[in-house]
Order: structure tokens, then C-alpha cells, then sequence
């Protein structure tokens, strides 16, 4: 019984694993998420920030130069001389980005622009949104020179192919639900948030070192799998605890079966507890070999019928403190106390049917008169003889 239910939460575990992570990779394929999972690439473009150009410079018309040169638009002449020096300093291309719409009235000047160089004040109106610039907006000139870098790189940055997209969904989909299965609640969301963290790591520094892998699709799939996980766990929590307490409450009081398995830890163990307890130990004479040529039935009319009377019975009752719980290994639990077991066969051969220890009669509230004391007598197990009481 214990294995089958053991392969039956396992199979809970692997259908949560495939369905959430087959969910995820059928999102994928289909690219549901194209468009979030792109913006996942913009925050790594934040993160990393701006790479130096080295083969690419923005000679730009910035406020500075609006405001200790001259007012845009300038004198042709100007953008000549800045041309020349340009090319003195060795440029191979320059790339001209400013628009002139009307005649300047000097014909050598308009002649001497073949290149010319690029805008970069805002008041200019050139400027765009980039995934490096954050909240703050690019000049155009920028975007092109950047764009200009890249293709001299060889483009840098290359897509992962499907395939390792797909192992990593794969991978954190089944991690996120096997690597929560036996772990209680919050750790396993904390499991699930430093698994992502990590991740996160790992994506933003293949990012760096010119990978571009999918985030959003494998973050998901260990989502999906760690809260999949935790849902087959609460749930197969919550019906061993109901079983076990059906079972625990056919053998003790609805009260005692309450406390027991509110005290029950994650593996339905319960530790030792210390209390000061009065433990009953009572034998029906002769009920084993009266009963065990007779069938169930037989004996349970007889004893509706007589309730017993033909038998004897023995009782022994001690107090003190105990440790009660559940002991024992994972295959074996006993709810346990000890002691007074030793008193209740000592009341064979005598003429009393119930014997107290000094301790029981010690805890009696009230009149205290009715015990009878019979004799201090040497239980096994004890070293100091236990004086002994019955009742009248």
C-alpha cells in the first residue's frame, strides 16, 4: 500500500513536470509570446549599457555647440572647414545627416560639402527610443553610427538556435517541478526563486558574451513547475493527514486524534512530548483462548449477549511523566507511553482486580480514603519497590 501511493504521488509530480513544461515549449513553437519575450532583450541591452565604438565617431551639433559657435543652421562655410579637418584626421567615410532646403548664396561653399556631419541636439527633432538609452532618447546620427559598428563587428550578438531554446525550457520546467516535490511550501518557492535568479544570471551573461537566449519561455516553464509542484503537494498533504486521522480515530478519542495530528510535522512524524499522564493497562482473562476457535461474529454476540460477565479482568494504573508521541521508523509508528504495564499482570493470583501506584493515589483530589494499600512490591524494571494500592 505505502508503494503504491508513493508511485502514485510520483506520477503526480511527472504529469505536472510534462503538462506544464509540454504547455510552455507548444507556447514557444507557436512564438504566443514573440513580443514580451523581445522585451526581455531590450532590459539586457540596459543592463549591459553602451559599447564603445571604436571605428565609428559622431561629430555631432550639440547644445554646447548651439550655444558658443553659432545658431543652427550654420554657414556653409563652416561645415566645409570641419570636413577638411576630417579628413586630414584621417576619416575614411564621412556620413552627411543634415538636410540643406534652401539656396545659401555661396555657390563654393555648397561645392565644398560632399560630407558633411550629423545633429545631435534634441532641439533638432532627431532623435529616437533605444533599448540602451533606457527612459532617454538617441540622436539619429547616433543610431546609424551604432548601426555602422555592428555591421564592421560582424554582428555580435547572434540568436541562440531553437534547439538550446528548447532544452532550457525543458530543463527548468522539470526542475521546477521534481526540485519542489519534496520540498514543504516556502522553500520550495524560494527553490523556484533563486533556480529564476540564477537563470537570469546566466542569460544576462551569455547576453554579454554575444548570446541571445529566450528568457521569458523558460522563466515560465519553472514557474509553472515549482507552483504545479506545490499544488500536488498541498493537496496530497491534506489527504494523508485526512487518512491518517480516520485511521488514528478508530483507535483514540476524536480530542486526542485532533491534538496528535496538529503536532504531525511534513513526513506525518510527531516528536516526543513530555507530560504528566495517568496510563490504564486492563487484561480480559482467558479472552485469547475463549476467542481463538470462534469466529468474529460469534464472539462479538457473545459478548452483546453476556457483556463479559464470565471473564476476569486485570487493570494496572501509574502516574508520572512520560514521553508521548510517535515513535518509530518511516515503516513503523506507535503512539507510545510507558509503565504501567509492569502492574497490571501483578494483579494475577491476588485478590484485587486493580492496582494503583503510590503515584496515582498521590494525584487523587478529594477524599482519599478508598484506596486500600496492599504492600510495597519490586516491579520489573524499577529499582526502589512501588508501593501499591487497589480499591476496596
Amino acid at each position: 500500500m505505502r508503494r503504491r501511493r508513493r508511485r502514485l504521488v510520483v506520477t503526480l509530480y511527472a504529469s505536472v513536470a510534462l503538462a506544464t513544461t509540454g504547455a510552455v515549449l507548444a507556447l514557444w513553437s507557436g512564438e504566443v509570446l514573440r513580443a514580451s519575450d523581445l522585451e526581455t532583450v531590450d532590459a539586457r541591452f540596459s543592463i549591459r549599457g553602451e559599447h564603445a565604438a571604436p571605428d565609428v565617431v559622431v561629430v555631432g551639433v550639440d547644445a554646447r555647440t548651439n550655444s558658443t559657435v553659432a545658431r543652427f543652421p550654420f554657414r556653409r562655410t563652416l561645415h566645409a572647414r570641419v570636413i577638411d579637418r576630417l579628413r586630414r584626421a584621417g576619416a575614411k567615410l564621412i556620413v552627411y545627416d543634415i538636410e540643406f532646403t534652401a539656396q545659401s548664396g555661396d555657390v563654393g561653399a555648397d561645392n565644398a560639402l560632399i560630407r558633411a556631419v550629423g545633429a545631435t541636439a534634441p532641439v533638432l527633432k532627431d532623435v529616437l527610443p533605444t533599448s540602451t538609452a533606457g527612459e532617454d532618447l538617441m540622436a539619429g546620427p547616433e543610431v546609424q553610427a551604432a548601426a555602422v559598428q555592428t555591421v564592421l563587428d560582424d554582428f555580435p550578438l547572434r540568436r541562440a538556435p531553437g534547439w538550446l531554446d528548447g532544452l532550457l525550457i525543458a530543463v527548468l520546467g522539470l526542475a521546477g517541478a521534481f526540485g519542489t516535490a519534496r520540498l514543504r511550501p516556502l522553500r520550495g518557492a524560494v527553490f523556484g526563486l533563486v533556480a529564476g535568479a540564477l537563470f537570469l544570471v546566466g542569460a544576462q551573461l551569455a547576453f554579454d558574451a554575444g548570446l541571445i537566449v529566450s528568457v521569458l519561455y523558460p522563466l515560465l516553464a519553472l514557474a509553472l513547475g515549482v507552483v504545479g509542484a506545490l499544488a500536488v503537494s498541498v493537496a496530497v498533504g491534506a489527504f494523508e493527514r485526512e487518512r491518517v486521522c480516520d485511521m488514528f480515530a478508530r483507535f483514540v478519542p476524536e480530542a486526542v486524534a485532533d491534538d496528535v495530528l496538529a503536532r504531525l510535522d511534513d513526513d506525518l512524524r510527531l516528536g516526543g512530548e513530555r507530560r504528566v499522564v495517568t496510563v490504564l493497562f486492563s487484561d480480559i482473562r482467558g479472552f485469547t483462548t475463549y476467542s481463538e476457535d470462534r469466529t468474529p461474529e460469534d464472539v462479538n454476540a457473545w459478548l452483546r449477549a453476556r457483556g463479559g460477565q464470565d471473564f476476569k479482568i486485570g487493570i494496572g494504573l501509574n502516574s508520572g511523566p512520560v514521553v508521548a508521541g510517535n515513535v518509530g521508523s518511516e515503516r513503523r509508528m506507535e503512539y507510545t507511553t510507558n509503565t504501567a504495564s509492569r502492574l497490571e499482570p501483578m494483579t494475577k493470583g491476588s485478590e484485587h482486580t486493580i492496582f494503583l501506584a503510590d503515584s496515582v493515589k498521590n494525584m487523587l483530589r478529594g477524599d482519599r480514603s478508598d484506596p486500600v494499600r496492599v504492600d510495597a512490591m519490586r516491579v520489573r524494571g524499577k529499582d526502589e519497590p512501588v508501593v501499591v494500592w487497589s480499591v476496596a
